[in-house]
């Protein structure tokens, strides 16, 4: 977001407004992607999915996502588990130790890119 003034009778008001002049359009790997399809209508899960969807698949951090990061790594969203979260950490309630070492060492190198 970037701050514009507005001028009201004189008054400098201030505001945000978005920055991008272009609509963000959906992640294309959504329809293949195994985390949405596993946990997008799970009932544990589905408040956070949505979130990370609003955020990643939708939203302004699409190219900071783990996932599409270890996809292009490994030759397309097939190759993604499931439960890595767009953050690059494992779902609640599992863990990664059925992640390859690679799928680990790419998680680690772009798991630092995610602003806090």
């Amino acid at each position: 977001m970037q701050p514009s003034a507005t001028r009201t009778d004189g008054a400098t008001i201030f505001s945000l407004k978005p920055t991008m002049d272009v609509p963000m359009t959906d992640c294309p790997n959504m329809p293949v992607c195994s985390f949405f399809m596993v946990y997008g209508e799970s009932i544990g899960h589905k408040a956070a999915v949505s979130g990370f969807v609003r955020i990643y698949c939708k939203g302004d951090l699409q190219e900071k996502c783990v996932r599409k990061a270890v996809s292009k790594a490994m030759g397309g969203p097939h190759m993604v588990p499931p439960n890595i979260l767009p953050s690059g950490y494992p779902v609640s309630g599992t863990d990664d130790s059925a992640w390859s070492p690679r799928v680990k060492e790419i998680v680690r190198e772009h798991r630092g890119q995610i602003p806090q």
